[in-house]
């Protein structure tokens, strides 16, 4: 009935770098699931902030805006298809600059802590019940 796709960290950098090849794949996605299933609701669930960053070259700032940016493309990506909606977690988990809360964070920086996830199911639970009305 509802299908949730949610992408992570990994190739942020090349794909915030070509988003049309980012964009052109996630396309791809939707078009293979809505040909298979038709009849199904997709969430595009936002990229998650970082916090502190010890994983990657980028400042945890420019993560961000980078996540930010893709966001942006993801949301508008959705405006493309009747059955698909974006679903913005990453503001539930962002502090006023727009990095991960601590309290949300194991401590990398990038995975999410149980209470994270259990305010992201809480959301997704409330956006499928509007996604059947």
């Amino acid at each position: 009935r509802v299908l949730v796709l949610s992408f992570g960290l990994n190739g942020i950098t090349r794909w915030s770098r070509d988003t049309g090849a980012f964009l052109r794949n996630y396309r791809a996605l939707i078009d293979g699931i809505l040909a298979r299933s038709p009849n199904t609701k997709i969430l595009l669930q936002s990229v998650y902030p970082v916090g502190k960053n010890d994983c990657f070259s980028l400042s945890k700032e420019e993560l961000n805006r980078q996540i930010e940016v893709l966001n942006t493309h993801i949301s508008s990506l959705s405006k493309e298809y009747e059955k698909v909606d974006y679903i913005n977690t990453a503001a539930l988990l962002a502090d006023e600059s727009g990095a991960l809360l601590s309290n949300y964070d194991v401590g990398d920086g990038i995975h999410l802590t149980n209470e994270a996830y259990r305010i992201i199911l809480t959301f997704l639970c409330q956006s499928i019940s509007k996604a059947d009305s």
